[in-house]
């Protein structure tokens, strides 16, 4: 038997079609004229607190440009149930922006500053497609469990209520 990693691994025809290839961040971001990367100048600190601030400029360069090989070597490696690298940076941008019910804080907002950035954002990730690909082991052995349950409701016989008159009914 494999490690745990190899159990998550995308076993889908489409993981070497090439799907993702051809996701183009420069479409995404204003062409820069040969200045320097304004992330550059930022500590992980100022770029969680833009992000946080919903700046638009800063959140795009650092998911869409700065962090896309990250995303793509997760979203060509693990189970994320997405159709391409930028739908997979859209979820977990919404993973990690959305408040949580029990605290009404988002898991960006809990960016402890204890280890870089780009670090915690790859353990976010490879969490995410983990409890992804346990939702969908769990769906799938339900799905089984039940399969007979499902078989019996698709062989039933439809009855069209329409055609009944009110007093038959009362």
């Amino acid at each position: 038997m494999g490690s745990s990693n190899d159990v998550i691994h995308k076993e889908h025809p489409a993981n070497n079609s090439g799907i993702g290839d051809s996701c183009n961040t420069s479409t995404l971001l204003p062409p820069s004229e040969g200045t320097q990367d304004p992330l550059s100048a930022m500590s992980d600190q100022e770029i969680v607190t833009a992000i946080l601030e919903r700046n638009k400029n800063v959140t795009s360069l650092f998911l869409y440009k700065k962090c896309y090989p990250l995303f793509y070597a997760i979203y060509r490696n693990y189970y994320t149930d997405c159709e391409s690298c930028i739908e997979f940076i859209n979820d977990i941008y919404l993973y990690i922006m959305t408040p949580s019910r029990a605290t009404g804080l988002n898991k960006l907002q809990g960016f402890r500053h204890e280890c870089s950035l780009l670090l915690w954002l790859k353990e976010v990730c490879i969490y995410y497609c983990y409890a992804r690909y346990r939702r969908k082991s769990r769906e799938e052995t339900l799905l089984q469990t039940y399969a007979d349950r499902l078989k019996a409701e698709t062989q039933s016989i439809y009855i069209d209520f329409s055609k009944i008159e009110k007093e038959d009914i009362l």
